[in-house]
């Protein structure tokens, strides 16, 4: 009785294995390639005409997810006119394999509005920084859009700090001529909170990085910096700069300009 269970049991393991080896082999082979989309949307965004008020929302840590983002959150950014674009600023897949990218670009395709990712360190796990390189391009980058300068930032460390250290400034200096300015990131230079329900992880750990962005946000006094969390919202002000924490498996920020 037990050897038959056993069997039994070993069987619907292998099916089981067999199922998602072959999820993989067809999200691999049969599924449309995309390339450089962070690109391609840019350019979507920069060839609308911002009107005199639109609105950008900015979700975090969705990590594959279906029953927030895809059952419920895409619907209600379709069904708000006034959104122009949305953002990710990490974490957006469970983890960098070829399947959760593929995953991600089915969700991503159901939204009616042009969508930029951020790299985050669920994104370069597991080799995935090639593949994110690959499917929407640079680590860190920037665009501008009406009177709105948008700054990605690389915090994951995979971009080390002397290579982003002239840019940042450099950026920061470009956008002042810009009415607004905001900066994205997967890990915050600042502490939102020692509560456990904010994940402390999301910490920029490399002190370099995370006191050249706090001295140089602060000095150019930007208007808001989008950072990853895991299980809330929040925000915090230091120096003069608003910090938002977007998390929760597709937790949404919605940000208005004028």
């Amino acid at each position: 009785m037990i050897k038959k269970f056993i069997k039994q049991l070993i069987a619907i393991n292998v099916i089981i294995l067999l199922l998602i080896v072959g999820y993989k082999v067809y999200l691999n082979f049969h599924e449309p390639d995309f390339i450089g989309s962070n690109f391609e949307n840019i350019r979507r965004i920069e060839a609308t005409d911002p009107k005199d008020t639109y609105s950008f929302v900015v979700f975090g840590s969705v990590e594959s997810s279906i029953n927030v983002f895809q059952k419920k959150i895409i619907g209600q950014i379709n069904q708000d006119q006034r959104i122009a674009f949305a953002i990710s600023t990490g974490d957006a897949v469970l983890d960098g394999s070829e399947d959760k990218y593929q995953i991600l670009n089915q969700s991503l395709n159901q939204l009616n509005v042009p969508t930029i990712i951020g790299v985050g360190t669920k994104e370069i796990s597991d080799g995935g920084d090639i593949r994110f390189y690959k499917h929407f391009g640079p680590y860190f980058f920037s665009y501008a859009f009406g009177n709105s300068y948008f700054i990605f930032v690389d915090s994951t460390g995979l971009t080390t700090t002397e290579v982003q250290k002239d840019w940042i400034v450099g950026e920061l200096k470009t956008a002042r001529a810009y009415e607004h300015v905001y900066v994205f990131m997967n890990d915050a230079p600042i502490k939102y909170s020692d509560d456990l329900l904010i994940h402390t992880s999301h910490y920029i750990k490399d002190n370099a990085l995370r006191d050249l962005l706090r001295r140089e946000l602060a000095a150019n006094q930007v208007d808001g910096v989008f950072t990853t969390g895991a299980l809330m919202y929040t925000e915090k002000t230091v120096d003069g700069v608003p910090y938002h924490i977007s998390g929760g498996a597709g937790g949404l920020l919605h940000k208005g300009v004028k």
